[in-house]
């Protein structure tokens, strides 16, 4: 049972950050539809946190059983009401349909918090979980016609919206997005109501198959677009979908091993929850470990260019004030030369440990591009002072007018680029003439 506590908790962070990312991420013409999703994914919060808590309860009180219960209920209420809307409201019969079911759903869980019996006749906490008796009246069925009747209308309208959709893709992402709703309620349904009294260990699954529905929602609307939301938000949704998962996988692979090992099926919820925020971290951890591993790469290999690495990092400077200082100490150490400048019309950047007097800067200036090339002539014939030039380039704006130089000193490992990697110092000029055209120094 401490597993699926925390896996419960790890369900409870998914559902709620999956609804705040669609809230904030949607565009305006959008925004009434992502509040009741975000009520949506509030409820199923509510329910998974009372199931939670109603799968550890010894020495509970009469009172606290009942609130717990009766929480279950309305978190299941909120959840379908907020779906209904979400997926209804902007059809004609989707208001009074939403009015209607979400005044008998305030209504049965009203009900339930006045009076229990109506639901339960007793429960028994000698168990790992609680376990109530269902009370088989009036009320139960009344619950189970409920649930069922709000379900198939708002996977009708869902349908609707399928049969309407003239885009391939997204009826698509529509059809992927009912498949795992119907999976989830179905499994909600019968764990949750239907075999509550007869299997109460696995009334868990329920909360726990909001997932699927929430991964199918994620899985279309990044792959098929059916919800018109920002990119910014998409992929926070993305990391945090992807990050939710990779723990629960690794969390039931350690609980498996750790019951082979130690012969004993309960590690403690402690180790779980502090194996669950290792895993965090090191998926936090991973893109700067990434991001330190292309900079080795690209330091250390002489030989090989991380091409990718450079633009990415090109393209955060187009971001940014330029520092043409940084861009050449940058780029020497990228491209694999112990020297680089950077010559404009009226300023010369150079690398920490180079000197470029004034005058030299002005010859180099003067040197006559290679026809069709961004490279110039014999510039190893230039400068005198203990600098040996490797290549010049020319920096070109988009309308081909010549804004400025780009010097390269001698090669780290002493011997020329092969013809493939010199390929990648020629795309690194081109973005460079972007960068410096964009900076507006020149």
């Amino acid at each position: 049972m401490q597993l699926i506590r925390v896996l419960l908790i790890a369900a409870i962070v998914v559902v709620i950050l999956s609804g705040i990312s669609i809230f904030f991420g949607s565009r305006k013409q959008e925004k009434r539809s992502s509040i009741y999703f975000l009520l949506a994914t509030l409820g199923a919060a509510l329910w998974t946190i009372a199931i939670a808590i109603a799968l550890k309860m010894p020495g509970a009180s009469p009172e606290f059983v009942h609130s717990t219960v009766t929480c279950i209920i309305a978190g299941v209420t909120l959840c379908d009401v907020g779906l209904l809307a979400f997926l209804s409201w902007k059809y004609k019969g989707g208001k009074p349909l939403t009015f209607i079911f979400t005044l008998f759903g305030a209504l049965l869980v009203g009900l339930l918090a006045y009076d229990s019996s109506l639901f339960y006749s007793s429960y028994d906490l000698s168990q790992e979980y609680v376990q109530i008796f269902i009370n088989y009246g009036w009320y139960y069925f009344a619950l189970i016609a409920y649930f069922f009747l709000i379900s198939i209308t708002f996977s009708s309208f869902l349908l609707k919206r399928i049969k309407e959709t003239t885009n391939p893709s997204l009826k698509t992402g529509l059809k992927v997005f009912y498949v795992g709703l119907s999976i989830g309620g179905i499994l909600a349904l019968v764990f949750d109501l239907i075999l509550i009294t007869s299997l109460p260990n696995l009334i868990w699954i329920g909360p726990m198959a909001t997932i699927i529905s929430i991964m199918s929602f994620y899985y279309s609307v990044v792959k098929f677009r059916t919800l018109n939301i920002s990119t910014r938000w998409v992929n926070l949704m993305s990391y945090v979908i992807l990050t939710a998962t990779a723990v629960i996988i690794y969390l039931l692979v350690f609980y498996v091993v750790f019951a082979a090992l130690f012969r004993t099926p309960n590690p403690s919820v402690e180790v779980l929850i502090l194996n669950g925020v290792l895993a965090i971290f090191l998926l936090a951890m991973m893109p700067a470990l990434s991001e330190l591993t292309n900079f080795m790469k690209a330091s250390f290999l002489s030989d090989h260019i991380q091409l990718g690495y450079i633009i990415k990092k090109l393209d955060n400077i187009q971001s940014k004030d330029f520092n043409p200082k940084e861009l050449v100490q940058f780029l020497a150490e990228t491209l694999h030369y112990e020297d680089c400048a950077l010559i404009l019309a009226k300023h010369t950047y150079v690398t920490n440990n180079m000197r470029f007097p004034a005058d030299e800067a002005e010859e180099i200036l003067r040197l006559k591009p290679t026809d069709g090339l961004i490279w110039v002539k014999s510039p190893e014939k230039i400068l005198k002072n203990g600098f040996c030039v490797s290549e010049v380039a020319t920096l070109r704006d988009s309308k081909g007018k010549e804004i400025g130089r780009l010097v390269f000193g001698k090669r780290t490992n002493g011997k020329a680029f092969p013809r493939k990697e010199f390929v990648k110092v020629e795309a690194v000029v081109n973005m460079v003439s972007a960068i410096v055209e964009e900076s507006h120094k020149v």
